[in-house]
């Protein structure tokens, strides 16, 4: 009896629990996208209202088509359906001439980001002001969206590739006495899961927790046969002693320690332009160690300016 008793009740617990989660929306899928990922558009509808572990009795997908197709430039038009737990959502992306369109009829100059000596240059539409081998100034004219009276007239909507070849400095120093942090192992503090907008604890960690303590926060989510996301989450969350001591540093370890942070300055400075050569130098002193790198680059020197006419 005992045993039919434990049956019955996890039949009945389970039939509950299906009925329960058939009220909110378990999972998302798109239909339609070529050029626009999955990522993007479950972010654009989350902001439109729509998500995974969302009521669908707090819902009305009118209006989530309408907010989607209101605060999106990708989606053209949007159709959200309903079946089951599931929302299949079918969408029209929009052309380049509709991209074009929504960018507006407004008028633009590509004007220098930045001083430069020009490269290359690919005009799209509008005339070249400029030419290879030409210096020019932040802000100087490189594609105008003036047509002059000879060829027509008008303004247009400026639009091209320039590159542009600048000398940039990236400088580091290290100082020769620094605050030194360590971390100590990760120790579980707590443990909940997460059901919709509900917490429960299934572990606590009652110990005084560190004067510096970083906490990590690791959540799990539950999925149904490894590709279905249910609306449910484990929380953990751990803590690391930090603790902080003095170092002081010799000639040779500031040189090195230098050498890797310059390396590290560089590719983030770096990383959206085409090296063309670099110099490094360092300067050692009693404060610590200076280095500096003078680099040659090319990089993409046009931004678009608007034109206000009448």
């Amino acid at each position: 009896y005992k045993r039919r008793a434990g049956v019955i009740s996890g039949v009945i617990l389970s039939l509950f629990l299906f009925l329960f989660s058939s009220l909110f929306v378990w999972d998302v899928r798109f239909f339609g996208n070529e050029a626009i990922p999955d990522a993007v558009l479950e972010g654009e509808l989350s902001m439109a209202g729509l998500d995974v572990g969302r009521s669908w009795l707090s819902l009305s997908l009118d209006e989530v088509e309408g907010r989607l197709m209101e605060s999106s430039d990708l989606v053209g038009w949007v159709n959200v359906n309903r079946k089951g737990c599931v929302a299949y959502v079918s969408v029209g992306e929009k052309t380049e001439a509709e991209n074009s369109a929504a960018q507006g009829a407004s008028f633009c100059n590509v004007v220098a980001a930045f001083d430069c000596v020009i490269e290359e240059i690919t005009v799209k539409s509008g005339i070249p002001a400029v030419k290879v081998g030409d210096t020019v100034r932040a802000g100087d004219i490189l594609i105008s969206g003036v047509i002059p009276p000879e060829l027509g007239g008008g303004f247009v909507h400026a639009e091209g590739d320039v590159i542009g070849r600048t000398a940039e400095l990236i400088e580091v120093f290290v100082s020769r006495k620094e605050e030194r942090i360590e971390y100590g192992e990760e120790v579980l503090d707590s443990r909940k899961i997460k059901i919709f907008n509900f917490s429960l604890n299934i572990f606590k960690n009652y110990r005084n927790l560190c004067a510096e303590c970083v906490i990590i926060e690791d959540t799990e989510e539950w999925m149904l046969f490894g590709k279905h996301r249910l609306p449910f989450e484990t929380v953990s969350i751990y803590t690391r002693e930090k603790r902080i001591s003095q170092a002081e540093y010799t000639d040779a370890q500031l040189v090195s320690i230098g050498s890797h942070r310059i390396k590290a300055a560089s590719v983030a400075a770096l990383c959206d332009a085409e090296l063309m050569r670099i110099r490094t130098e360092g300067e050692l002193s009693d404060d610590g160690y200076t280095v500096r790198s003078y680099a040659t680059v090319l990089r993409d020197a046009g931004k678009q300016e608007k034109i206000f006419a009448d």
